[in-house]
């Protein structure tokens, strides 16, 4: 998690007035949840005079403790952490090259919030926060703005930037509750349109300082449970037995695979002669129509994950299980970020397959700059990012801040940029989420008709794929990103859907290949899932 990614939280980020360092109180470890000792003391913060005023001012009360890291990994510590519940893994890689500062475990979520037509609902609540009780009379949205207005924490030195939240999606078809897209179809979705963790308790892994951050938030007069979650955090991690060992060249095995397709090539390139055709007739300027190809997976997700995290690492890793559903990740793009007042958007579009050397890879971003169809799309799509974030932003400060740069990733190298505004003061950081929602990139322009269209030729509700993961931290933080590369497992079997901008001038045999290219750095993840031997873990 770092500047780029999921968590976005290195020492670049953009400075936060944070309250002064509290005071420690020693805490000596006994017995672990599971009945190991602890050989330990928990050094606490704050101390139970600087919680009490903390507590007179904010609804919740951030408690903390650090350990040296050695003791697990984040893919270690999930298992651990979560067990076979609910549970949140986020990581991060710089440019498919280097690691982020920070990654982001936790299980045990305090409630589970799920958003649909009817209102907002609490789930398997565990431990009572300030959430309210949901109210019928209020839209979705104004539910979850409510919720969150009742989740608040302070900003404290000495803590990550991501600590906890609602962390969790909001699938495809949840754009007609967040900002009243209509979108066909969307009670055939497999899953329910938004669903959150409400996290209370993490570990934070620092991977520069190498500690670990245990840290549980509280409400006023429970400063003694906070220090009990530490203790039960520690001993769980302190248990932790290790993963199914997992071949080193596993996780770049495989090819296109022999999945189920949810339509054939044919079909495909059909569709988009389709799209082409409404784009000359004026009824959208671009769509993204996508395929899906489904796998046997009878290990779950976690094992695609640790592969997936290898073989195709991105700015957003993400695993995250929850509702029956499970989501194996490795995103390229945010979809919208509210840091502060400063909401950013970072389009991606235009798509070129990685060279075998510095030399090709140069050759193959120049002719991806020169290329007037990819072009013409990326502008499209800055041009829509630019109107979304206008209706949140203050009048005059909507701006790019860079574009038409080429990136490139793990397996292939997009066109992006990034447009910034300030938030206006009447606007919440979820009201950035749901005027951005969905992504243009996964839909077209203009977007109504756009996503019309595409429920009109697809032949399956979107569910996850094309949505959002991320959170909203008790801070008032907001990162998504958009769930595309993206591993959906549900009963036993793994799905992985892309898509391709189509273009007045879009030919669609490229197009297809470009929904393959893309595919290509999933599948080696997926593929093996289902192999005997493939590390399996819980």
């Amino acid at each position: 998690m770092d500047r780029t990614g999921v968590a976005r939280v290195d020492a670049r980020a953009t400075p936060v007035r944070r309250s002064r360092a509290p005071d420690r109180c020693t805490v000596r470890g006994s017995v672990s949840s599971g009945g190991a000792p602890m050989a330990h003391r928990l050094v606490v913060r704050p101390d139970r005079d600087a919680y009490d005023r903390l507590a007179a001012d904010w609804p919740l009360v951030p408690v903390w403790a650090e350990l040296l890291s050695d003791i697990a990994t984040p893919v270690s510590a999930f298992p651990a952490v979560a067990g076979d519940g609910p549970g949140i893994l986020l990581e991060s890689v710089e440019r498919s090259e280097r690691w982020g500062r920070y990654s982001f475990v936790a299980g045990d979520p305090a409630a589970i919030l799920v958003v649909d037509a009817a209102g907002l609902h609490l789930r398997e609540v565990a431990r009572e926060l300030p959430t309210g009780e949901p109210s019928r009379r209020l839209t979705p949205r104004e539910a979850l703005r409510a919720a969150v207005h009742r989740l608040r924490a302070p900003r404290l030195e000495g803590l990550p930037p991501i600590t906890g939240g609602l962390m969790g999606y909001a699938a495809y078809e949840a754009a007609t509750l967040l900002d009243g897209h209509p979108v066909p179809h969307a009670d055939e979705a497999p899953c329910p349109p938004i669903g959150f963790l409400l996290i209370d308790r993490a570990v934070v892994f620092d991977h520069w300082r190498q500690r670990l951050v245990l840290v549980t938030h509280v409400p006023a007069g429970r400063y003694d449970d906070g220090i009990h979650a530490l203790e039960e955090l520690a001993g769980k991690l302190a248990g932790a037995s290790g993963l199914p060992l997992m071949r080193a060249g596993e996780a770049g095995e495989g090819g296109e695979g022999d999945g189920d397709a949810n339509m054939d090539d044919d079909r495909y390139r059909q569709i988009v002669s389709a799209f082409k055709e409404h784009i000359l007739a004026g009824d959208v300027y671009q769509a993204v129509p996508s395929r899906r190809v489904t796998f046997p997976a009878p290990d779950g997700g976690l094992p695609i994950y640790r592969r997936l995290r290898v073989s195709n690492p991105a700015p957003y890793m993400f695993y995250l299980r929850m509702l029956g559903m499970e989501l194996a990740g490795s995103s390229p793009e945010p979809l919208v970020r509210v840091e502060g007042r400063r909401v950013t958007a970072r389009p991606i579009a235009g798509t070129r397959p990685r060279g075998r050397s510095d030399a090709s890879d140069r050759l193959l971003e120049h002719e991806l700059l020169a290329d007037p169809k990819e072009r013409a799309e990326h502008a499209m799509l800055v041009d829509l990012a630019r109107n979304d974030l206008g209706r949140v932003s203050e009048p005059g400060t909507v701006r790019p801040t860079e574009l038409m740069q080429v990136e490139r990733f793990t397996r292939v190298m997009h066109i992006v940029s990034t447009i910034e505004g300030d938030l206006r003061q009447d606007m919440e950081p979820f009201d950035a989420l749901a005027v951005t929602f969905p992504a243009g990139t996964v839909t077209g322009a203009p977007k109504r008709r756009a996503m019309e269209l595409i429920a009109e030729h697809e032949p399956d509700a979107r569910g996850a794929y094309a949505g959002a993961v991320g959170y909203l931290t008790f801070a008032g933080d907001l990162d998504f990103c958009i769930t595309i590369r993206t591993v959906v497992v549900e009963r036993g079997s793994a799905s992985v859907q892309t898509g391709a901008g189509v273009v007045s001038d879009s030919d669609p045999q490229t197009e297809l290949r470009e929904t393959k290219a893309k595919a290509s750095a999933l599948i080696p993840a997926v593929a093996p899932a289902g192999s005997a031997g493939s590390g399996g873990g819980p």
